[in-house]
């Protein structure tokens, strides 16, 4: 693979987690070689990065904070009683010239929440 980080923050993430198994798999059963199992991972890693990196989504957290961890600017929290409210807004064409914007929000509520945060620098953009 080359030497991009572009979006590799991603691959833990579960789906990121499910793509890399099954990539494992392919390449063990001989279905793929382990040159295309690494560009679907990086394609993976660009369209990650690229969606969810620009995201409109807003986020409040509520909780007792467990426990907290920081290793080379990777933050891990471990939030009790948690409730996180998600608000996103889509902008749609009303007509020429003109937006209508619609707003969404969903409540989340967990006894644990495990937060995984780095460092929008480390990703190779600022936020």
């Amino acid at each position: 693979m080359s030497g991009s980080n572009y979006g590799v923050q991603y691959r833990k993430s579960k789906i990121g987690e499910a793509l890399f198994d099954a990539l494992d798999s392919f390449v063990s059963e001989g279905k793929l070689t382990g040159e295309q199992a690494d560009a679907i991972q990086e394609q993976f890693d660009k369209a990650a990065a690229k969606y969810l990196g620009s995201s409109q989504v807003r986020a409040q957290l509520k909780g007792d904070l467990h426990t907290y961890r920081s290793f080379d600017e990777i933050y891990t929290l471990l939030v009790k009683d948690c409730e996180i409210k998600l608000s996103t807004t889509k902008r749609e064409p009303k007509s020429a010239g003109q937006v209508n914007p619609q707003q969404s929000t969903e409540t989340l509520k967990a006894d644990m929440v495990k937060l995984i945060c780095q460092d929008a620098k480390i990703g190779g953009h600022r936020a």
